[in-house]
Order: C-alpha cells, then sequence, then structure tokens
C-alpha cells in the first residue's frame, strides 16, 4: 500500500511539474505573439500614415 501511494505521489508531482511546463510554454507563446501583433500593427500604422501623407503630396 505504502509503494502505491508513494508511486501516485510521485506520478502527480511529475504530472504537475509537466503542465507548469506546458502551461508557461503556453503564456511564454501568448506573450511572443501578442508581441508580434503589436509590432504587425505598428508597420501596418506607419503603412497607412505613409500612403496619408502620399496622398496629400498628390
Amino acid at each position: 500500500l505504502l509503494s502505491k501511494q508513494t508511486t501516485d505521489g510521485v506520478l502527480q508531482h511529475q504530472n504537475r511539474r509537466r503542465l507548469e511546463k506546458s502551461l508557461s510554454n503556453i503564456t511564454i507563446f501568448i506573450r511572443n505573439s501578442n508581441q508580434r501583433n503589436t509590432a504587425l500593427q505598428k508597420k501596418y500604422l506607419q503603412m497607412m500614415g505613409s500612403q496619408e501623407t502620399n496622398f496629400m503630396l498628390m
């Protein structure tokens, strides 16, 4: 009985570590894609801005 409890405890611990690891990976992925989106939005706004100035110059 004791050994089964020990194995269960070890397995629970391993599962928890695995969960925490994948959660942090997901968090990092989301943070990175948010930064990428922000960069894309800035680039897009810059492009739109330069197009507007082009229209004004025409």
